[in-house]
């Protein structure tokens, strides 16, 4: 205990501390700006008061210009060209498109009962100078964790160590915080008569929905893996499986999919890891596991009220019941973001947050399609979020970034295979919420995909062999 305690000093210098510190205001103020919130984006109804705005710009480019120029005399930091290039002609790109949009469109869209919506929506000179700075920011968080955190934190594991240990404490609040406040939701799950009860019991704690609830609890299932992957423990394994039930509580669909698939995932990179060691056992395990979870399953099926509940889940998801599926509004709210960029030019987009603005007014005008599209105006894809703000210009950058990721991921199988395992799963994670969800990596927007950004650039930028594996370095 004493040499952790001991280790944990060395690395936490007060320059560390102080650094620290500055990064986490900085992207704090960088969220808010883009989303009117740290924790979570705001009702898109709710605009940021301008007096907080306009401190939050200043305040966030104190810190940032501060930090910058310490690193840069006192630890020799340089930031790196290519990718300053790259996010400088974004901007001036989006900054051209913002300017010049034009206020005197007149949309319209065929709505299911045979009429037609038409609708006009303009701009104030405070919206371009917010959507303009949202974006700066946006930019600005992207440049923080792929070139500042990697260079200025080389020795990358403690500051990820904190970063789990941080996202823990989050999730472990909001899941008392839940149980408290929404223990009848609990009970009431053994005690509803039918599956059309099942919706109005799903937890979602102080978050504005159950999606945000469950994905930010794949943040913490996450971390442990990564924790678990470098030294195993069976306390990890434990861990993960019990957040399984509060993700299973937020009836979130796709968290409850993707954490399915971080345990398999989890259970196949251990098996691999210790295969050479007990090939027997693996198997024996490994059958055991398999046995067990078929037992299990068939169990829950043979009782009535559960496989009503797994039935519903399922058919939710894919049929056209109790009004509309998941996957209904979701392609009602792609249709519509399509419908949004067919009126602006494909390179540059409609301009940020410009396009979520148009997006909400489409959402929001088909009453058949009310109940999963109304008050939304994310796209529910990272891919369509990035065309609709910021046009093929916007996508490619992402695209580029991405794909380094996984060129990074094949150069360092060999030195770090652990680092990999994690990083695969982390992948697994963001390219399945990319599809389905609004949130983006890289350009994140809200603080659950700022996590999953950092897990999966800092470690693998600021890898000791990342020296000779240049491409943006």
């Amino acid at each position: 205990m004493n040499a952790l305690l001991t280790k944990i000093k060395e690395y936490f210098s007060a320059k560390v501390i102080i650094e620290l510190t500055g990064i986490i205001l900085l992207l704090a103020i960088s969220l808010y700006v883009i989303s009117g919130n740290v924790i979570f984006s705001s009702s898109p109804t709710d605009p940021i008061p301008l007096g907080l705005f306009i401190g939050a710009i200043c305040l966030g480019a104190v810190i940032f210009i501060g930090l910058i120029t310490y690193n840069v005399i006192k630890s020799d930091y340089r930031p790196n060209i290519v990718l300053s290039i790259l996010l400088s002609v974004l901007f001036i790109i989006q900054l051209i498109t913002i300017l010049a949009f034009n206020n005197n469109i007149v949309y319209s869209m065929d709505l299911t009962i045979g009429t037609t919506y038409i609708f006009g929506y303009s701009l104030q000179t405070i919206d371009y100078v917010k959507s303009i700075f949202a974006f700066l920011m946006v930019l600005l968080i992207c440049f923080i964790i792929i070139d500042f955190m990697p260079k200025v934190f080389k020795d990358y594991e403690p500051v990820i160590y904190l970063l789990i240990a941080i996202i823990f404490v989050l999730n472990l609040a909001t899941i008392i915080y839940s149980f408290i406040t929404e223990f009848d939701k609990i009970a009431g799950l053994f005690k509803m008569e039918s599956f059309e009860e099942l919706p109005d019991l799903a937890l979602h704690s102080f978050y504005p929905s159950k999606n945000t609830f469950g994905i930010f609890l794949l943040c913490s299932m996450l971390g442990i893996c990564y924790i678990a992957i470098r030294k195993y423990h069976h306390v990890w394994l434990v861990l993960l499986v019990l957040l399984l039930i509060p993700i299973f509580l937020t009836q979130c669909k796709l968290a409850i999919g993707i954490a399915l698939a971080l345990l398999i995932g989890f259970g196949i990179i251990r098996f691999l890891q210790t295969y050479k060691d007990n090939k027997q056992r693996n198997w024996i395990v490994l059958a055991s596991i398999i046995g067990g979870v078929l037992l299990l399953g068939v169990i829950l099926l043979s009782i009535p009220k559960t496989a009503e509940m797994i039935k519903g889940l399922v058919d939710n998801m894919f049929q056209e019941k109790w009004g509309h599926s998941t996957m209904d509004g979701r392609e009602k709210i792609w249709s519509n973001s399509l419908l949004t960029m067919s009126y602006f030019n494909r390179f540059s987009g409609v301009g940020y947050k410009i396009f979520n603005g148009i997006l909400l007014n489409f959402n929001n005008a088909d009453e058949y399609y009310y109940f999963v599209t109304a008050d939304t105006d994310s796209a529910h894809s990272t891919y369509l979020e990035l065309l609709g703000n910021g046009g093929i210009s916007f996508l490619l950058v992402w695209l580029l970034i991405y794909s380094y990721s996984i060129y990074l991921l094949v150069k360092l199988f060999k030195e770090d295979k652990c680092l990999v395992s994690f990083e695969i799963l982390v992948l697994i994670t963001i390219t399945t919420l990319s599809v389905l969800e609004g949130g983006c990596i890289i350009f994140p927007q809200s603080a659950e995909y700022l996590f999953f950004t950092v897990f999966l650039f800092v470690p693998l930028l600021a890898s000791k062999n990342k020296t000779t594996l240049r491409l943006f370095y």
